[in-house]
């Protein structure tokens, strides 16, 4: 086969068209269940407002101008790449199938680079700061202003987590041995636990020229897909991580916890701060959690609020029964 323009163009229509219908398959919404995209069009993203929940109040009198709470958050894409390469001879011999496979797994790569980032932004959740500078997923973020502070966890059986000012819903827990955390959120919020600033999408690209400097030097012609894409976190209140082990009890006690005890910084006429309504009912684990999840919510009787994996011999009513969707993230543990 000849080597010229007419030649790469075909060549690399080809290689574009196995890279984006591998990109396009079955694209993975598993990773706008848990992070808000935001389109960007700048080298960062600032989110200094992410502390504030407004609400709507009713209208006696003059609008009420609400100062806001000021807090440095910034969120900045990274570059990613994925680069691969045709021999001129496979050019010259005909052998070109070979690459359609090798640029399809490019395609692929690239679909699988957000949800792969998403997840490791949640599994970092215990190092990675957030807006009130904190880590994410932390014991004691603060509620409240003036003097008047509350500290609020949304992290449970790590270092320096405490599980007693949480509920027991059936004596106390006997199977406390380490397990992989698990997360439960609210899925309903405009803002959700991780951000993801989208500015630039993977986009294939390629040498359609025969004469440039690296097919000189190496007898080889370069083709792949850049991106930049970046995460940070969002909303703290929306979303719990938990490494004690999954059970019934666990869920009905985070449940309990994101119900009460995640309220807005500002008080009420009656002097009392209003909860937020966070109303958890996604439940995301990975692979070493899925079985005990899926028993949890999807087994309408139990034997056990402490193991899942007990055989359900009573009529008990599971009070967690298709409570939670369960989101499986395979790169999380």
């Amino acid at each position: 086969m000849l080597i010229n323009q007419e030649t790469l163009s075909t060549i690399n229509r080809g290689l574009r068209s196995d890279f984006d219908g591998a990109f396009r398959h079955g694209e993975d919404a598993t990773a706008d269940a848990i992070c808000t995209t935001i389109p960007s069009s700048t080298a960062s993203e600032r989110f200094d407002w992410l502390g504030d929940e407004p609400e709507m109040r009713e209208w006696l009198g003059p609008r009420h101008l609400h100062q806001f709470k000021s807090f440095k958050y910034e969120v900045f894409p990274k570059d990613w790449e994925v680069t691969c390469r045709v021999q001129r001879n496979d050019i010259l011999d005909g052998r070109i199938g070979i690459y359609k496979l090798q640029a399809a797994k490019g395609g692929e790569a690239a679909r699988l680079l957000k949800v792969r980032e998403v997840a490791n932004a949640l599994d970092a959740g215990d190092t990675g700061l957030c807006y009130d500078g904190q880590t994410f997923f932390d014991t004691d973020h603060p509620i409240g202003e003036d003097g008047d502070i509350t500290l609020v966890p949304n992290y449970f059986g790590g270092p320096g987590s405490d599980s007693s000012v949480l509920p027991k819903f059936d004596g106390t827990n006997d199977d406390a041995s380490p397990a992989s955390p698990w997360y439960l959120m609210d899925p309903n919020r405009v803002v959700k636990p991780i951000l993801c600033i989208e500015r630039e999408k993977p986009s294939f690209t390629a040498f359609e020229s025969y004469e440039n400097m690296h097919t000189w030097m190496h007898r080889e012609f370069l083709y792949g897909a850049q991106a930049r894409l970046g995460t940070g976190y969002g909303l703290w209140q929306t979303c719990v991580r938990n490494e004690n082990t999954l059970n019934i009890q666990e869920l009905l006690a985070m449940q309990f916890h994101m119900k009460t005890a995640m309220k807005s910084d500002r008080k009420n006429e009656a002097g009392r701060r209003k909860t937020l309504g966070i109303d958890p009912k996604v439940l995301i684990v990975g692979p070493s959690n899925a079985a005990a999840a899926k028993l949890c919510v999807d087994s309408p009787y139990l034997m056990s609020m402490t193991n899942p994996f007990a055989i359900a011999n009573t009529a008990t009513p599971n009070p967690v029964y298709k409570a939670f969707q369960v989101v499986e993230v395979s790169w999380l543990p």
